[in-house]
């Protein structure tokens, strides 16, 4: 199922930048798409799945307070 889609299902709008999305409706999407929901969490320094689509914002550098 297609990302933008399941975000809008679950209620928040989308737009083309990846970090738009808050990082509990990211892993709530993982979790759909039966994958590890580990956005912005600490595995993300361990992640070794390279063609994950959140990848490049996953691994940006944030606050602890915005994870």
């Amino acid at each position: 199922m297609d990302t933008a889609l399941l975000i809008r299902t679950i209620g928040y709008s989308t737009s083309d930048d990846p970090d738009w999305a808050p990082p509990p409706w990211v892993r709530a999407v993982q979790r759909a798409q039966r994958h590890t929901p580990c956005y912005r969490t600490d595995e993300r320094f361990q992640c070794a799945v390279q063609d994950c689509e959140w990848r490049r914002s996953c691994l940006k550098l944030v606050a602890a307070w915005r994870r």
